[in-house]
């Protein structure tokens, strides 16, 4: 018999919270006293006959830890301070908030007037000190997001009294799926205005997140188990993306403070969706000695910290249109012949797509037009940013002809500090003055200003008097992560070995799936509820347009971990899309089901769901929503790994969601989900595949 589940649909029936944001309503939940232990690592069963594709590196653990935090204690609620384990150092927790389940801290989040600081952790040395800053300090963890909308902070705080990780310190922030970073007094967003139609670079996955200390700023890095790229899901609105681990994305630069001592630090903010929430593994503090320079990992850095001369910039650097020079330890334009003085570095990027980046100070005449040139190649192809008539230009020249190729209001006064940045992904570009994206991935169609590595700085027409520039920079997006780096926990990728049953639905039109043989494997189909049947050779239930009651059609895939895809056709009309897979089947009362959604209470946010059924209720549920993006009468693939407690999540082969399990972990049945609330969702190209560990954890 199909059951019904009392709970709402997507978001419907939501109270509106005290900032006006609409939330997902998560069900209430009786959390059991005791947690069941759940395991890190598998056994991959015999009877998928593994192959795995990949196999995890072989990495020596570094002896030299300066801290690190395993959770390796007894599961316990709360978590209090004490030692850090296995050690060196203390962790001090602040609020009662945290626990250890399985080897992780999980929870934090606070459901009832959250603030910055009444929910910590942080990190000491042995003698409850502070960690001295230096080139190449890296702290380190695996974060597990389980709700995008819960906001947290991971990294370097400048004090343990430090309440609020968005305005101190170097932080990476998740703020509801947008992508921020801290500097001591401001909270930088690394893309433009948050809008409701997309979905940031933060989803509720599995992240590597990385803060590494310099002498002078620090690196901010992040990596996944599979990577997000911008096309795999179009309402994604950043460019970059992030990589697959052992890659990683450089989130960004800080070349400000140099504090010290620093203390790593975990804040978290509200909670809005599972008890547990997020996850946190294996926190480290190490020396990374390919990174122990001032440049660390930028392609190129230039701080002019040589001796003055009205003759030239310095070695490597080319001149054109006038004279550079070196003055108080910054470049400046000696002399211009009366058109555009250009002073230009080549190769200071490893490809065109980079970040830019220069500290400029304006002249005595701020009209004067400063300019700053990126992707050169040489005098006749190149983009630049200049400053003029009260605005920001970015400007594109192919072959010797220009263009504007977009321009943001940004006045310039004498004596101005401006922290320009570029960054480039493709032919689109994005501009940050002073931490605030003034223009979000405008697009340069001039192809042969999109490949140059060079960098540079000029004029038009005067040497600016008192215009000065400096510590030049030029950063790959992507960068992979050193050796040290890769040891210990990492985000968990999943590899595939044999096919255990695939289904193409190949039948005639009304062939009940009930005892159907599948295409390949010898599986027998088994349905809960009534109306599953073949049509037009794809798989459907019948039971549509009505309430929410949960059908499945399911196989015995002979084993709990495996990797299920299958092609959603979505319905042909109508405004409800509810339908998926089922995976970690037990019976029609313990299982979890991964679903794509459209609800018409929501209708600007299409949702991803997984929900994990435990006697006949909802133990979890956790969502990504994204935007306006299902069309009616398409087909999505949706692929779900199940391996040990981790299950990931994909549409489209782009990942999707992460979900730590909290049960259902022995369930070997499989297959196919549809609600009755649904408008006419069909099946095709079922798969499933034997799946096991290929690395992380």
């Amino acid at each position: 018999m199909p059951i019904i589940i009392g709970l709402p649909i997507g978001s419907g029936g939501k109270a509106t919270p005290p900032d006006g944001k609409i939330r997902p309503t998560s069900p209430t939940i009786a959390w059991a006293a005791s947690v069941p232990t759940i395991p890190k690592t598998v056994t991959v069963p015999a009877a998928s006959a593994m192959a795995l594709s990949a196999t995890a590196p072989t990495v020596t653990m570094p002896a030299n830890f300066l801290f690190r935090d395993q959770f390796s204690d007894a599961n316990v609620d709360p978590l209090t301070s004490g030692s850090a384990n296995p050690g060196p150092g203390k962790r001090v927790l602040t609020g009662s908030l945290y626990k250890i389940i399985d080897g992780s801290m999980r929870g934090g989040g606070q459901t009832s007037s959250p603030t910055w600081g009444s929910s910590k952790f942080v990190g000491t040395d042995n003698a409850d000190a502070g960690f001295t800053r230096a080139d190449g300090l890296a702290l380190w963890g695996v974060i597990k997001v389980q709700d995008k909308e819960a906001d947290l902070g991971f990294g370097w705080a400048s004090a343990t009294s430090v309440t609020d990780p968005t305005t101190n310190g170097h932080h990476w922030i998740n703020s509801e799926g947008y992508p921020r970073v801290s500097i001591p007094s401001k909270l930088i967003t690394l893309n433009g205005s948050p809008d409701v139609g997309k979905f940031g670079a933060v989803r509720a996955e599995e992240y590597l997140v990385c803060v590494v200390l310099r002498a002078q700023g620090a690196f901010y890095l992040i990596s996944s188990h599979a990577a997000h790229t911008k096309t795999g899901v179009l309402n994604s609105n950043d460019y970059p993306g992030i990589p697959q681990f052992p890659d990683a994305r450089v989130f960004w630069v800080d070349d400000t403070t140099t504090t010290t001592p620093m203390f790593p630090h975990i804040g978290a903010l509200d909670r809005i969706g599972p008890a547990h929430l997020h996850a946190f593994d294996d926190v480290r503090i190490l020396s990374i000695t390919p990174w122990a320079t001032d440049a660390g990992l930028l392609s190129f850095l230039d701080r002019f910290t040589r001796a003055d001369s009205n003759t030239s910039v310095g070695a490597g650097w080319s001149a054109s249109g006038g004279v550079g020079g070196v003055i108080s330890g910054k470049a400046y334009v000696v002399s211009n012949s009366g058109g555009r003085a250009q002073f230009t570095r080549a190769g200071a990027a490893a490809s065109g797509d980079a970040e830019w980046r220069w500290l400029i100070t304006v002249g005595t005449t701020a009209s004067d037009q400063i300019e700053c040139i990126f992707r050169y190649t040489d005098a006749t192809n190149y983009d630049m940013v200049y400053f003029l008539s009260g605005s920001a230009w970015v400007y594109s020249v192919n072959a010797g002809t220009g263009g504007v190729v977009g321009n943001y209001p940004f006045a310039l006064s004498a004596g101005q500090i401006v922290d320009l940045r570029i960054r480039t992904k493709g032919d689109r570009i994005q501009m940050i003055i002073n931490g605030d994206v003034l223009l979000d991935w405008v697009q340069d169609t001039r192809a042969a200003s999109l490949t140059g590595t060079g960098i540079g700085f000029g004029s038009w027409a005067v040497a600016p008097v008192g215009a000065r520039w400096d510590d030049v920079y030029a950063c790959p997006h992507t960068v992979t992560l050193p050796t040290d780096l890769q040891s210990g926990s990492t985000p968990s990728i999943f590899s595939t070995g044999s096919t255990i049953a695939t289904d193409d639905f190949t039948a005639a039109n009304g062939t009940p799936l009930s005892g159907r043989t599948t295409t390949t494997g010898g599986k027998t189909w088994a349905v809960q509820g009534s109306g599953w049947e073949i049509n037009s050779n794809r798989a459907r239930n019948t039971n549509t347009n009505g309430a929410e009651v949960e059908f499945f059609a399911t196989i015995d895939a002979g084993e709990a971990d495996y990797e299920v895809s299958v092609a959603v056709t979505t319905k042909p009309s109508g405004d409800r899309l509810l339908a998926g897979v089922a995976v970690r089947v037990v019976d029609a009362n313990n299982h979890i089901y991964v679903r794509v959604l459209i609800d018409p209470g929501q209708p600007m946010n299409h949702e991803i769901e997984l929900w994990e059924i435990v006697s006949g209720s909802a133990l979890a549920t956790t969502r990504q929503m994204i935007g306006v993006y299902y069309a009616d009468n398409t087909a999505y693939t949706l692929k779900v790994q199940c391996v040990g407690s981790m299950i990931h999540t994909f549409l489209n082969n782009e990942p999707i969601l992460s979900y730590i399990v909290q049960s259902q972990l022995t369930g070997t049945g499989v297959g196919l989900y549809h609600s009755g609330a649904d408008d006419g969702s069909s099946f095709d190209t079922f798969s499933v595949k034997g799946a096991g560990q290929a690395g992380g954890d």
